[in-house]
């Protein structure tokens, strides 16, 4: 199997929060391919930055993670295509990184690993998804 980590789920796993677990065992599966689109490394570090996390510990985490990832998939002009279709045919609206994120998916044929609510929106099976536990306040 393929997945791609949205940034929740990635979050979700260096923050050892609901659903990190899961995402520890698609890593830690030799049979298994799991990548990240390239914006969720601008999204993972902005996200840390405002949780206080300090640039250079982020920089590392993500280092890191390349070394158990299968790779960082750039955006390209067909994901982007993708994504406005995606979004025109979403049932409410959805953050543009997060409809690029969802295409990239899409475009590989990867599940999408996420723990937010609002990728339900997207049209049914657009891309196939394993839904994470929601993050507790």
């Amino acid at each position: 199997m393929s997945y791609l980590l949205d940034t929740s789920a990635l979050l979700a796993h260096y923050l050892e929060e609901r659903g990190g677990d899961k995402v520890g065992e698609l890593l830690g599966q030799s049979s298994t391919n799991v990548c990240i689109s390239a914006l969720t490394h601008f999204e993972f570090l902005v996200t840390l930055a405002s949780k206080g996390f300090d640039e250079q510990e982020s920089i590392g985490a993500l280092d890191q993670y390349s070394l158990i990832l299968h790779g960082v998939i750039p955006v390209s002009d067909r994901i982007a295509f993708l994504a406005t279709r995606l979004r025109s045919e979403a049932r409410a609206r959805i953050a543009t990184v997060d409809c690029l994120i969802a295409a990239t998916a899409v475009s590989v044929g990867f599940t999408l690993v996420h723990r937010d609510a609002h990728f339900q929106a997207l049209p049914d099976g657009l891309p196939v998804q394993l839904v994470l536990p929601e993050k507790l306040l």
